[in-house]
């Protein structure tokens, strides 16, 4: 064997190595989310709210973020949405909502300087007003006496939060919480600034806080394109020095999901160049199976079949699992991307390793 052809092979199969390694290392950030939300469930139906305690004031305090880039502190609280939902036997089930009203209150009268039973508790007032249509979007297919019954809960927890902001604002969850509210409540757009710009300036990368927000400028929510980009790039301003370009790429993620689904670049002005650039930043940091599928997916819609293989080469040797496909939203659109990824021309790269394979043999 010739020492050109020993080099070759030695390359060859760094480069696989580096491939098994990227697929083999990844974490399942779904399922340890999940996970999470199940044992924070828990420990609320058991009354442990010590245990609470202790966890919501590390995740406050270390800014941990899970394998999928994501902030520790609002999966923690995004726990009670699941607790709140699950636990009740029935639409509607006023016996259950009291209950549940008077368990909130001891873990208030326990840990009063605590911001997070406060938060909980405001969350609690917002699953209330949305049992009864749930699966609905509140500001457009309610019934009216639905609707009167939503916006009585959810004034509700904004006064809560507001008479509590003396202590709930010590986690940035009080904020996102506030702007979730002020864009059910349909607030006039300067005081939805000055309330963003406040949130911003207290935590600037607590990114769910931006993800809230970017619903407000959104085409499908009675916003426009251009405003939705405006918001993006300043969101990318804020933040740039320390995430890079991550926050614009999640921003447009949460988009697709809350309503723009497959016409994300369609509908909005999003930068597929400046979108791939937070991309690929995230999955330095964050090469999860859940980030891959995303990803794959808006490169497909964006029609860059390069970036949608060189992605799914994460998960090469792995089996897609349901939940992985969830992030499709649609099978035959998975389908679809592949057949646009065996469509392409071949890479530089792809023809360097399919040389190397043919004088291998």
């Amino acid at each position: 064997m010739t020492l050109w052809k020993q080099s070759a092979i030695a390359a060859f199969t760094a480069a696989s190595l580096i491939l098994m390694i990227s697929s083999e290392s990844v974490a399942d950030a779904l399922k340890d989310q999940t996970d999470l939300k199940n044992k924070i469930s828990g420990l609320f139906v058991s009354g442990k709210f010590a245990e609470l305690e202790a966890m919501s004031a590390r995740f406050r305090k270390a800014k941990e973020r899970n394998a999928a880039g994501r902030w520790q502190l609002s999966v923690f609280h995004d726990a009670f949405i699941w607790a709140f939902r699950n636990h009740r036997k029935k639409i509607g089930d006023n016996t259950y909502w009291d209950k549940t009203d008077a368990k909130m209150k001891k873990w208030i009268a326990a840990y009063p300087q605590s911001p997070t039973p406060h938060l909980a508790y405001s969350r609690f007032l917002l699953n209330r007003g949305w049992d009864w249509n749930v699966t609905l979007p509140a500001s457009k297919q309610q019934k009216p006496k639905d609707r009167e019954r939503f916006l009585k809960f959810t004034g509700q927890a904004r006064h809560y939060l507001e008479e509590t902001k003396a202590v709930a604002a010590a986690d940035p969850n009080w904020y996102r919480l506030m702007v979730e509210i002020a864009f059910w409540q349909k607030w006039p757009e300067p005081a939805f600034r000055e309330l963003t710009e406040e949130a911003f300036d207290r935590e600037p990368l607590f990114y769910q806080t931006y993800l809230a927000a970017a619903r407000y400028y959104a085409p499908e929510d009675d916003g426009n394109a251009n405003a939705l980009e405006a918001f993006a790039r300043d969101a990318l301003r804020r933040t740039e020095t320390h995430e890079g370009a991550t926050l614009y790429a999640r921003i447009y993620w949460h988009i697709s999901n809350k309503g723009a689904g497959e016409r994300l670049f369609l509908d909005t002005n999003a930068d597929w160049g400046m979108m791939k650039r937070g991309i690929v930043e995230i999955m330095d940091d964050y090469p999860d199976n859940w980030n891959v599928h995303n990803f794959a997916k808006f490169a497909c819609l964006a029609g860059d079949a390069q970036a949608a293989f060189e992605l799914l080469t994460h998960m090469k040797g792995k089996q897609v699992s349901s939940n992985l496909m969830r992030a499709w939203r649609r099978p035959s659109l998975f389908t679809e991307c592949h057949q646009k990824i065996k469509a392409r021309p071949w890479s530089l790269k792809e023809y360097t390793w399919k040389t190397v394979w043919f004088l291998m043999q």
